[in-house]
């Protein structure tokens, strides 16, 4: 597995004969679901989910693993931002949702009267767990996030934003009219208005990770032809015009009486940096909204979506795994459902891509010959520039001191903190009790 995917391994006495569109694998009175984790889900309502520890844990009782230290673990869902700040000041949670910078900054960046608050880097914490004397940190309130109370407030993840499309609906089905989109993108404003200058744009839809960085540096050069970041206005009015796009009176590009409307869909963690993308694209002649519809990703995998912002969960050691996003076999069909990580979601196809991604296929990881093939698949992707490349993406996860001590951070970096992430249960046996 890696971070949140994974191919999982069933019970073969349960699921055999079942099947798994149906089968919900949920009854509590034959203890469904289970595991062979440390816990077991309890309850589970609309409004909680408890999970409870196994005391009967078979890694414990044959010393192969250690016994995670909280008994009990309470999963309130996210809703609204405001109320979950509120709650981790107040001591109500010990571990957020990945919040907007804004609200991590507040949350552990300036403290009181100006004060750096939350997991400070300069020993704010006695041996206990308590705040020392003299330190800007309340009895209720010992917040952190994985930078501690220092920017980028969080810790880069693998998932690289991008405007996408559906690249089967016009005008977006051709790659003129998305790169002339990328040129008419400001990426300095965006980080800087969106992300608080705090973010990082990037050019490829690849996490800036130690692993990658031979693979992305083979292709820096093909940027010099492909400028990916680039912000271009006279580059999207040559596109547009030789496409026979005019302005309209009011200034936005047209053709036949059609303007170019970009409706973008996002999830509320980028209600920060969608409206900004929005208004960029305004600015130079797009008629662009950006809406977070509580559908909004149903509406991507079922093709009634036109442009979203969204991540690529795929490569963290070598390209391949994010090139085959883009294979044509995850190109679903108009009308379908798509799954996956998000490739397919954008339908766009390429056989000379597909030939280079299915060679990729049979080399091992950290061969020569994957820095050979990987230029040219982002020579064909590149080219055709299937989606928009924006930023990198960043947890912003806030940790609360208060109970627990342990968490992972830049100086203790065992593991991400994100609890939807596979390595969780990493974390969860690294916590110890304060009180």
């Amino acid at each position: 597995f890696k971070f949140d995917t994974g191919l999982k391994i069933l019970p073969e006495h349960v699921f055999r004969g079942k099947s798994l569109i149906e089968f919900d694998f949920h009854d509590p009175d034959a203890g469904w679901p289970f595991g062979t984790g440390p816990y077991r889900i309890s309850r589970w309502t609309d409004t909680w989910k408890f999970l409870d520890r196994r005391e009967d844990y078979w890694g414990a009782r044959t010393e192969f693993t250690t016994m995670p230290g909280p008994e009990r673990i309470v999963m309130v869902p996210y809703g609204d931002e405001n109320r979950l700040a509120m709650g981790m000041t107040r001591g109500e949670f010990d571990h957020s949702w990945t919040v907007l910078h804004s609200t991590a900054r507040a949350l552990v960046g300036e403290g009181v009267d100006g004060a750096r608050t939350g997991g400070t880097l300069d020993g704010a914490y006695s041996p206990a767990g308590k705040p020392k004397a003299g330190t800007a940190l309340s009895e209720r309130m010992a917040l952190m996030t994985y930078s501690f109370g220092r920017a980028p407030y969080g810790n880069i993840d693998w998932w690289p934003l991008s405007l996408w499309f559906d690249t089967r609906v016009a005008p977006f089905d051709d790659p003129a009219i998305r790169w002339a989109i990328s040129f008419a993108i400001d990426r300095r404003r965006l980080v800087d208005i969106g992300q608080e200058g705090f973010g990082e744009a990037t050019p490829l839809p690849y996490p800036n990770f130690r692993a990658l960085e031979p693979y992305l540096e083979a292709v820096k050069y093909r940027l010099w032809e492909f400028p990916s970041n680039r912000y271009a206005p006279k580059e999207t009015t040559k596109r547009l015009e030789q496409r026979g796009f005019r302005r309209d009176p009011e200034g936005y590009w047209a053709r036949d009486g059609a303007r170019v409307r970009i409706p973008i869909l996002g999830h509320p963690q980028w209600a920060d940096m969608g409206p900004v993308l929005a208004e960029l694209l305004r600015r130079e002649g797009f008629d662009a909204t950006y809406d977070q519809p509580p559908d909004w990703l149903d509406r991507i995998r079922s093709g009634r979506a036109t442009a979203w912002i969204y991540g690529h969960g795929g490569s963290i050691v070598d390209p391949h795994f994010t090139l085959t996003l883009f294979h044509s076999r995850n190109a679903i069909v108009e009308g379908a459902s798509a799954g996956g990580a998000g490739g397919s979601y954008s339908r766009w196809t390429d056989k000379e891509f597909d030939g280079i991604v299915n060679e990729m296929e049979q080399v091992p990881v950290a061969d020569r010959k994957m820095l050979d093939l990987f230029p040219k698949a982002m020579d064909v992707w590149l080219r055709d520039l299937p989606n928009i490349p924006l930023v990198q993406s960043f947890h912003h996860n806030v940790m609360s001191q208060v109970y627990w001590v342990g968490w992972p951070s830049i100086l203790n970096p065992y593991a991400n903190d994100a609890f939807w992430h596979l390595t969780w249960p990493l974390v969860l046996r690294k916590l110890k009790p304060v009180r």
